[in-house]
């Protein structure tokens, strides 16, 4: 199996904050069961514009989320999380990594998760020309699901291939689960996020060659990374360079971003079909 790290690109700066890591962070470990090491960069909140000092309580706050034998706590000054991200990634890479999982402290990991995980994981050693595995998100998860269909809501079932948009995937069957991918392909950015920098598991050396872009090198934040990537001329670029596969573990979704689903809840609840 291909050496796998799990990188958490963080920013405690209040208590709600911290409460809102802890909770995120225990769910991620709850899910894969302390099975994978992990490294958390942690930006430093300092005491004001003209104090650079680590903020004291805040320094220690995330010392306790994160202290555990099986994760790297990297500290720096406040540099935004793209750098985080990359800072993460590259230690990963000295430490012979060859993928890696992207989690930021904002989500809900379901315990079908661990499963899919494995089987992805396992998907990158046999397929040479996967790139990115997705765990959730459109179209398997959103707010446009209904609780009847759950993720087939915004799917397109077929004999051979599912589809939604511009996008189909067509299946390999491994041993207990099935790959759903597609190429990268122009037309794919067109109502679709092939690059979400969050809840995805990457191949090192292809997520490395996304954040040392020249054009992404000065983006402080992640989320503006995507929509440089979302721009199909930049998309087009990028995949002319650095081609290869996106897929999906089953088509099921394994967790989501709270803050952006407030009725999360609900939404988990949705049925979870495997195809």
């Amino acid at each position: 199996m291909l050496k796998t790290y799990i990188i958490t690109p963080s920013f405690i700066n209040s208590l709600r904050r911290y409460y809102f890591a802890r909770k995120s962070f225990h769910s991620l470990r709850s899910a894969l069961q302390g099975k994978y090491q992990m490294i958390v960069v942690d930006d430093v909140p300092t005491l004001g514009i003209f104090h650079k000092a680590p903020h004291p309580v805040y320094n220690k706050a995330a010392g306790r989320i994160y202290n555990s034998p099986e994760v790297s706590l990297l500290r720096r000054d406040k540099g935004g999380n793209t750098s985080a991200l990359l800072r993460g990634l590259l230690t990963a890479e000295e430490n012979g990594a060859e993928l890696v999982f992207i989690h930021l402290d904002d989500s809900v990991y379901l315990p079908i998760f661990d499963k899919l995980f494995r089987s992805a994981v396992d998907a990158f050693t046999k397929n040479q020309t996967l790139q990115v595995v997705r765990f959730t998100g459109e179209p398997i998860l959103s707010g446009k699901c209904t609780s009847e269909k759950g993720n087939l809501s915004q799917i397109k079932v077929e004999k051979d291939r599912v589809s939604f948009g511009n996008v189909a995937m067509k299946p390999h069957a491994y041993d207990s689960y099935r790959l759903w991918s597609s190429d990268f392909h122009n037309r794919m950015v067109d109502g679709y996020w092939p690059i979400t920098l969050w809840f995805c598991l990457y191949r090192l050396r292809f997520l490395k060659k996304l954040l040392m872009n020249s054009g992404v090198k000065k983006i402080r934040s992640l989320g503006y990374v995507e929509l440089y990537y979302k721009d199909p001329s930049n998309w087009e670029k990028l995949i002319r360079i650095y081609p290869g596969k996106i897929g999906y573990i089953n088509m099921q979704f394994a967790g989501l971003e709270m803050t952006r689903n407030r009725n999360w809840k609900e939404l988990i609840s949705f049925p979870n079909t495997a195809l």
